[in-house]
């Protein structure tokens, strides 16, 4: 009996120590693959090494003004293959956590939220919208990249998309950007965002054609994958009115926006088409802008900039004539001079004709900090901008809006809320006449609305904790039926 005890107790340490070499041919077959992975990429970077050192050769033989920018262009071409690197390195490491428990989760480049914006539009509101809820975010504890995707603005090739132009240069000094991706790469964000805030400005804008045909329904969140925490802030439908569809793609997006897990949008409008054609709840919040405290943007502001002691202000995105006259007016009611400034967009302004009529200060190529330093250092302010007319108000500026070229549904908001209505959607003298009658008293307006500023900076708050449970399954029939339908979609395109 003692013996056959014995021989059951040998059998038994025999298996666990067959076991335990199984589990050590794992570890050893896993070690191996990412060393054979890190040989790769070490050839890799050699590779790079190695083009870089042959191109600094041509170099030397290329006109000495232009040495430091080639040499400039490489570093960028080097950092882009190295973040691609570091991209495959994560997808790997999170395939063998799942497999093998081997490794933890790397930080070294991972964001808490990746934000889509369009900063890249050549707009001084939509950089700056972008840079507020990137610094708000921040400010919150969390690490945050902006995501570049100029397939927004019409496309690298189109004359909205420019490496150098001013809303860029503001953003990459300012901020953190991915490198610029096409649509077919958006999936790589998946292995660096944990999750993505869609923010603000008119990125649900343009109809089902533009959003789903055009951007294959990434600014919907198509191809975040399905754990993902993701969130709208101020998102905005724009001039969204009924675009035509077919049921299929009303339910693509009905099913692509019950993934998200919390949405405000910027104008009650969409909170409204948001409940009435997508069967979803939002909340109306304020653009991100107003979240910063002024001394935020004081501190990116141009201090040097070439402006007149007592001046107006002219933001103008519609520079039409009768426009022109109205502020020629103001400025002869307030008798000051002008600097004038237009869309950032070059092909934009040229939509207009000729609009330097009169003896105003004209600048083509403001840059975005002093953009800012002109609103907060002016006398007076007039403009047919949204956010011309917000940062008027965040610097507690007198002003004058015209009536805009579009969307006056976002103005209105404000205009409710404030009960401003005598200096919104102007359209003649006897408004501006009216406007100048009236100051506005900003401590009853900063008191209404620092009330909706804290209201929306806690809405931001719990978007941003609210986590996703990976467990869930409360969406798999509904995203069923989203994949049904984007294959519908794909028939029918």
């Amino acid at each position: 009996m003692l013996l056959k005890r014995l021989r059951d107790k040998f059998n038994y340490f025999d298996r666990k120590l067959d076991d335990s070499q199984n589990g050590i041919d794992q570890l050893l077959h896993g070690q191996n693959q990412l060393s054979e992975l890190c040989s790769s990429i070490d050839k890799k970077l050699a590779d790079i090494e190695e083009r870089l050192i042959h191109v600094e050769d041509r170099c030397k033989i290329v006109d000495e003004d232009k040495i430091e920018d080639m040499r400039t262009r490489l570093i960028h071409i080097e950092d882009k293959n190295t973040r691609l690197l570091e991209a495959e390195i994560l997808k790997y490491k999170k395939m063998e956590s799942d497999n093998a428990r081997l490794y933890e989760e790397p930080e070294g480049f991972q964001y808490d939220y990746g934000i889509f914006g369009m900063w890249f539009t050549q707009n001084y509101g939509a950089a700056l919208t972008s840079y507020a809820l990137y610094k708000e975010v921040e400010q919150l504890g969390y690490s945050a990249v902006l995501i570049d995707l100029p397939q927004i603005g019409g496309g690298q090739d189109s004359t909205t998309y420019f490496v150098n132009a001013l809303d860029r240069t503001f953003i990459n000094q300012n901020t953190l950007t991915t490198e610029t991706l096409d649509l077919k790469n958006i999936r790589i964000l998946n292995s660096v965002c944990d999750s993505f805030i869609f923010g603000s400005d008119s990125l649900w804008g343009g109809g089902y054609e533009y959003q789903l045909y055009f951007l294959e329904g990434v600014l919907f969140g198509s191809k975040i994958c399905n754990e993902k925490n993701r969130i709208s802030f101020s998102t905005s439908f724009g001039s969204w009115q009924g675009t035509k569809c077919n049921s299929v793609e009303q339910q693509y997006v009905k099913m692509l926006l019950k993934r998200f897990h919390y949405i405000s949008v910027r104008e009650k409008a969409g909170a409204l088409l948001c409940k009435t054609e997508f069967g979803i709840e939002a909340s109306w919040t304020l653009d991100p802008v107003w979240l910063l405290p002024v001394e935020e943007y004081e501190k990116v502001m141009d201090t040097d900039t070439d402006l007149p002691d007592e001046f107006i202000f002219a933001y103008m995105l519609q520079p039409l004539a009768d426009k022109i006259d109205m502020i020629k007016y103001l400025s002869e009611k307030l008798d000051k001079k002008v600097v004038f400034v237009s869309d950032m967009n070059v092909a934009n302004r040229k939509k207009f004709g000729e609009y330097k009529r009169y003896d105003f200060i004209y600048y083509d190529d403001m840059s975005v900090p002093a953009w800012l330093t002109a609103v907060k250092t002016a006398a007076y302010v007039i403009t047919d901008s949204y956010h011309g007319m917000c940062f008027s108000m965040i610097f507690k500026k007198q002003f004058i809006t015209l009536y805009p070229r579009d969307g006056i549904i976002r103005f209105r908001d404000l205009q409710n809320l404030l009960n401003i209505s005598d200096r919104i959607n102007i359209k003649d003298t006897i408004g501006i006449e009216k406007a100048l009658s009236e100051p506005i008293d900003y401590v009853k307006l900063d008191n209404m609305m620092q009330k909706k500023i804290e209201q929306d900076r806690n809405e931001l708050k719990y978007a941003l904790q609210k986590k996703t449970d990976k467990n869930d399954n409360i969406f798999s029939a509904e995203l069923e039926n989203a994949v049904f339908a984007r294959k519908l979609l794909r028939k029918l395109n």
